[in-house]
């Protein structure tokens, strides 16, 4: 027999699904942000006109830096399998390569979600082939070795102006995900320092390419599971 609710010591239970947000709140706004920031879990690249050299590139690492009501940025490799290795003899191996920031303050300040229909999210997404991406290859190992080893944890004896409020990392192995969260009060700077290496190569690779000139592809397809009912109200339109 088909039980939804398990058993509980519960005079009554109900599951229910989070309240839809009306339009034009901070909720709403919120959850749009968050989930650009976030960004998509697949990515599928067509290279040419009809279905010739169509993959899709799945989110291998993610870096997400937070300041509080300040700012919200994130870092993202996707890629067709879940290893660096540089793959020189496939044609369209290669990478995806996102990064986004959100001047949340600015928007805070100016109550943007009042008038706005969506967050004012700065976002690049390119495709890269492998070699292009070699520096992010050997940061994305880097960051591997302290993962696999286990992050150990400490509490910071002096926070000062701290430079930003939470930090997470999402890695997505062949044998399994981690996904980890921490505040600036207690964590790990060898860890935190190669994090921060592996998104300034992400960016400045992103950078750099849109400097020299990029090659186009014929489309990108963005696949989001957002958790938000009150996104697909504005990204999906």
């Amino acid at each position: 027999m088909f039980d939804p609710y398990g058993k509980t010591n519960a005079v009554r239970v109900t599951n229910t699904p989070d309240g839809l947000a009306a339009p034009h709140t901070l909720k709403q706004f919120y959850a749009v942000g968050e989930t650009l920031i976030l960004g998509p879990d697949v990515i599928e690249v067509q290279h040419n006109p009809g279905n010739y050299g169509k993959y899709e590139f799945y989110r291998m690492a993610r870096i997400v830096l937070r300041e509080t009501n300040k700012r919200l940025a994130s870092w993202t490799v996707y890629r067709q399998e879940e290893e660096w290795d540089i793959a020189t003899e496939e044609e369209y191996s290669g990478y995806v390569l996102r990064h986004s920031a959100w001047n949340l303050e600015e928007e805070l300040t100016t109550q943007a979600w009042r008038y706005e229909i969506g967050p004012k999210v700065i976002t690049a997404t390119i495709y890269l082939n492998d070699q292009q991406c070699r520096s992010i290859a050997e940061h994305g190992q880097a960051v591997d070795r302290i993962l696999t080893e286990g992050i150990a944890f400490q509490s910071r004896e002096e926070l000062g102006d701290p430079p930003w409020d939470e930090i997470s990392i999402l890695r997505s192995f062949y044998w399994g995900l981690i996904d980890n969260t921490w505040s600036y009060t207690c964590g790990n700077m060898k860890c935190e320092d190669t994090l921060l290496h592996l998104a300034e190569a992400i960016e400045g690779t992103i950078k750099e390419a849109q400097l020299h000139g990029l090659s186009k592809v014929e489309q990108m397809v963005m696949h989001y599971n957002s958790p938000y009912p009150e996104v697909a109200h504005v990204l999906y339109k």
